[in-house]
C-alpha cells in the first residue's frame, strides 16, 4: 500500500514534463525530435532509390560498351524529356548517371519538403501569439527564429547524409567497371548542393510566411521554385525562357556535379547568399510591428519634408495672396499630412489583414494593431511640424526621422545589449503595448495624440507669429 505512494521515477517524471520551454535549446531540441519521422522518410526514400539505380544499372549495363549504348540512347532523347533531365554528365559511370537520372529532379523534392516545412514556421506563431509567449522566456525572438531554421537546415544534412551513404553504397555494391566507385565526399557535396537548390524555395516560403500566410507564402514559393527549374530547364528550347535563364537559381550551379566528376563549388556562393537574405527578410518580418512603425514613421518624414518645401521655396507666399492666414493653411497641410500617413497605414494593414485571413487567423486584430503604427509616425510627425513652425524649416523632416531611427535603434540595440528597463523605456516604441496581439498601452496612444495634434497646434501659432510680425 505505501508503495504507491513513493515518487514517481525521474524516467517517468521526465516524460510527463512534455517538453516545456525550460532553456533556450528547448525550442531546437524539440523541433528536431519532432522532425526525425521526416528525416528518416526522406533519406531513406530517396537514398533507396540510389541503391535501386545502381543495382538497375549494373544489371542492364555492366559493360562499358553497354554504358556506351546509354550515352548514345540518351542523345535520341525528345528536348522535352532530355530538358527536365538536364546535361548528360559522364552518364556511362554510376555517379554521372545517378545524378542525371534523379539528381537535376530531387532539387525539387528537396524544395517541396522545405516549403512545407518553412511556411508555416513562424507566421501562425506570430499571429496567434505563441511567439510572444515565447519570447516572453529568456530568448530573444531572433534566437527563436534562427533554433526554427537550424532544425530545418540539420534536418536537411541528416536527409542528405543518408542518401549520401546510399550513393556510396551503391557504387561499392554494384560496381562493374572502375568509374562505378562513388566516393563518399563527392556524393556528400552533390547532395548538399541538392539540398541547397531546393532550401532556396523554403527560404522564400519562410519570409513571405509571416505577412502573406502559410497558404499564399507555399504557392507563391512553390510556383517560383517549379518555374525556375522549367526555366532553366527549356531555356534551350524555349526562346523566352532564354532571355531570363540567369534569373534562375539552377542556371547559376548546373555545372556543381560531383558525382558525375564535375566541380564548381564557388558557384553555390550566389545561391547561399540568396537563401540567408530570404532567411533575413522572414526574421525582419518576426519584427514586422517594430519595422512597419519605423518604415510609417520615415514616410511621416518625407511628408513633413513637403509641407516645409512650401515654406522654403517660398510657395507658401503665393498661396497667400489668396485670403487665407498662414496659421489656417498651416493647420490645413497638417491635416492633408495625417491624412497621407492614414493613407500609407492603411495599405499595410490591410496586407497584413490580407495575410492573416489566407492562413485562416483573425485578421481584425492585426489590421487594428498596425494602426498604432500610423497614430505613433502621426506623433513624430507633429514633432516635426512644431520645428517647422518655431522657424527651423531645414530641421522639421530630420528630427523626425532622427527620432524614428533613434528610437527605433535605441529599442533593437539596447534590447539585444540587455540595458536595464528604465533606459529601454526612454524609447517612444516602449509605450505603444503589444498591438498585432491585442495589447495596447492606452496611455502611449493619449500620448502620441498630443504630440500630434500639440506640434500641429504649435506650428500653427509659430506660422501666426510670422504673420504678425511681418
Amino acid at each position: 500500500m505505501s508503495s504507491r505512494l513513493l515518487p514517481l521515477p525521474r524516467r517517468a517524471a521526465r516524460r510527463q514534463t512534455a517538453w516545456p520551454l525550460h532553456g533556450p535549446r528547448s525550442i531546437f531540441t524539440k523541433g528536431l525530435r519532432d522532425s526525425r519521422r521526416s528525416i528518416l522518410l526522406a533519406g531513406l526514400g530517396m537514398g533507396f532509390l540510389t541503391l535501386l539505380l545502381g543495382m538497375i544499372l549494373s544489371l542492364q549495363f555492366p559493360t562499358a560498351a553497354d554504358r556506351q549504348q546509354i550515352v548514345a540512347e540518351m542523345r535520341m532523347l525528345p528536348a522535352a524529356i532530355s530538358g527536365l533531365l538536364g546535361e548528360p554528365i559522364n552518364i556511362d559511370r554510376l555517379g554521372g548517371f545517378m545524378s542525371w537520372r534523379y539528381g537535376n529532379f530531387m532539387p525539387i523534392m528537396f524544395g517541396i519538403w522545405s516549403v512545407l516545412a518553412l511556411s508555416g514556421t513562424l507566421a501562425g506563431e506570430a499571429r496567434g501569439g505563441s511567439l510572444e509567449v515565447l519570447a516572453g522566456a529568456p530568448v530573444s525572438r531572433r534566437r527563436i527564429a534562427l533554433e526554427k531554421i537550424a532544425v530545418h537546415v540539420v534536418a536537411l544534412a541528416g536527409a542528405v547524409t543518408v542518401i549520401a551513404l546510399g550513393a556510396w553504397l551503391s557504387g561499392q555494391a554494384f560496381a562493374t567497371i572502375p568509374a562505378d566507385a562513388i566516393a563518399i565526399g563527392d556524393a556528400l557535396a552533390h547532395f548538399a548542393g541538392v539540398a541547397l537548390f531546393g532550401l532556396v524555395g523554403g527560404a522564400l516560403a519562410f519570409g513571405l510566411g509571416p505577412l502573406l500566410g502559410r497558404a499564399a507564402a507555399g504557392g507563391i514559393a512553390l510556383a517560383t521554385l517549379i518555374t525556375a527549374y522549367l526555366v532553366n530547364a527549356y531555356a534551350g528550347v524555349i526562346p523566352a525562357f532564354d532571355q531570363v535563364q540567369g534569373l534562375s537559381w539552377f542556371a547559376w550551379s548546373a555545372d556543381q556535379r560531383p558525382l558525375a566528376g564535375r566541380w564548381d563549388a564557388v558557384s553555390l556562393i550566389p545561391i547561399g547568399i540568396l537563401v540567408v537574405a530570404l532567411f533575413a527578410v522572414g526574421m525582419l518580418q518576426l519584427f514586422f510591428f517594430s519595422f512597419a512603425i519605423l518604415i510609417i514613421a520615415l514616410a511621416a518624414a518625407a511628408l513633413v519634408n513637403g509641407v516645409a518645401a512650401e515654406e522654403r521655396e517660398r510657395r507658401l507666399e503665393l498661396l497667400l495672396s489668396t485670403p487665407v492666414s498662414r496659421a489656417r493653411l498651416t493647420i490645413a497641410n497638417g491635416v492633408g499630412l495625417f491624412g497621407a500617413i492614414a493613407v500609407v497605414t492603411l495599405v499595410i494593414a490591410a496586407s497584413v489583414a490580407a495575410g492573416a485571413a489566407a492562413s485562416g487567423d483573425d485578421p481584425v486584430q492585426p489590421f487594428l494593431g498596425t494602426w498604432v503604427s500610423g497614430l505613433y509616425a502621426a506623433g513624430l510627425a507633429g514633432v516635426g511640424l512644431a520645428v517647422i513652425g518655431l522657424g527651423a524649416i531645414d530641421l522639421g523632416a530630420p528630427t523626425t526621422a532622427a527620432l524614428a531611427l533613434g528610437f527605433f535603434l535605441w529599442d533593437f540595440i539596447g534590447s539585444a545589449l540587455r540595458l536595464p528597463p528604465e533606459w529601454l523605456d526612454l524609447t517612444l516604441t516602449r509605450h505603444l503595448g503589444r498591438p498585432m496581439i491585442g495589447t495596447y498601452d492606452w496611455p502611449g496612444m493619449l500620448l502620441l495624440a498630443i504630440m500630434a495634434v500639440g506640434g500641429l497646434l504649435v506650428a500653427a501659432w509659430g506660422m501666426r507669429r510670422r504673420d504678425v510680425s511681418a
